[in-house]
Formats: C-alpha cells, structure tokens, sequence
C-alpha cells in the first residue's frame, strides 16, 4: 500500500513551475536535485556500482585474480547495463558469474528455482525487496529474483527487458522511481525487521538523498 502511495506522491509534487504535464509524464524524482546537481537516478546508480565494485574487488581476491581499475570497471559496466549474456572475456567473466552468485546467496531467500521453456527462475522471495528490486533494476534483472517489476510486453518466456532500459540501453528511471517507493514504504510501516538499516547498507548516500528530497516537500 505505501510503496503504490510513494509512487503517487511522486507523480504529483512536481512544481507548479514546470507548467501543465501529464500524470506520470515527469515526476518530482526527475526535476529534484541536490546542491550538487545530482538526481535520486544519478544517486541510486552510483550506490549500486559502488557496492558492486566492492564485490568485483572481493571475487577478483577470492580466486588470486589481478583486475586492474580498468577491468574492475568494465565488469561492473557490463552488469549495469541491458546486456543480459555473459563477458566474452573468459577471465572477467568468471569474475561476472562469481559476482552474481554472490548476490544470489546476499540478496536472495534460498536456492529454490523453477525451469520454464529451459531457462530457470528463482521462486524463493527476496531478503530485501528493496535490494533485490533496485539491485535487478541497474542490472536488467541479471542480480536478483528477476520477477519483481517487467514491461508489459515482457514475459518469462524472452529475453526482451524494457522496464529498466529503453530499446538503445538507456536506464528509463525506474530504477530511482521503485528505490523511491521501496524506501518510502519501510519508513512507513518500519517493517519487515531490519530492512531499513539493511537499505542503508546498500544504499547509503539513496537514502540520505530521499530524506532530503521528501524534507523538501514540506511546506
């Protein structure tokens, strides 16, 4: 209920200075921006790559691995992005497919998955619904359960992704626009136990940055 009424306090407190526009056309998240410019969308992504170059950092350590700065970027450019395969690099994409096994066992309830015309879903649930979906939505659904929000014309049957990224792999906003509402909803009913402070974990600077921006909207 909170996370739907977050979306809808997004939808109507864009300024009256920006003139008439359609509901859901821009939101506040789009136009708000902090003393250095940044958006919640810059925000957002950032935390997610910082925490993913952490974990490209761990793997690479892990298996005796050197990765120059250039490599490690270039991992988690890949897992930031529409493209759903694997590195043609056989050595990042080890260090790729150990990244995302890490998250599975982080982010993710238990191991337990479904195969549908060949290819395997995860059917457990999510430890943090804000982790898992924000995680999913920086990296086209390549971290996390994978069935938290899709496209309409998406299935489980292609591999066709057009929630998160438009067609030329742009990130459409989404991913700030469900952290918005993730957030917003565990504020709210402070539940489940420890989410919030886990959030934070992932997603330090986000949230400091959606109680700056929810501040502002008070009269």
């Amino acid at each position: 209920f909170f996370h739907e009424c977050a979306h809808a306090i997004d939808d109507i407190s864009v300024p009256d200075s920006i003139g008439f526009i359609k509901l859901g056309e821009i939101d506040y998240r789009d136009v708000y921006r902090d003393d250095s410019g940044r958006s919640l969308q810059d925000a957002v992504m950032e935390d997610v790559k910082s925490h993913l170059r952490q974990s490209v950092h761990q793997a690479a350590n892990e298996t005796g691995t050197e990765l120059s700065s250039f490599h490690v970027e270039r991992v988690v450019e890949h897992l930031v992005s529409r493209e759903r395969g694997g590195m043609s690099d056989p050595t990042l994409n080890h260090i790729y497919e150990r990244t995302l096994s890490y998250y599975d066992r982080e982010v993710l309830v238990d191991n337990n998955y479904k195969t549908i015309n060949g290819t395997q879903y995860h059917t457990g649930g999510a430890k943090n619904e804000a982790v898992d979906d924000v995680f999913g939505g920086a990296t086209n659904n390549k971290i996390g359960s994978g069935y938290m929000h899709r496209h309409p014309q998406e299935s489980y049957f292609n591999n066709e992704y057009y929630y998160w990224y438009d067609k030329d792999g742009k990130a459409t906003g989404a991913q700030s626009s469900e952290f918005f509402a993730e957030h917003f909803s565990h504020n709210m009913t402070r539940s489940p136990v420890g989410q919030i402070d886990q959030t934070r974990q992932y997603f330090t600077d986000s949230c400091d940055f959606v109680d700056r921006m929810v501040l502002d909207l008070v009269p």
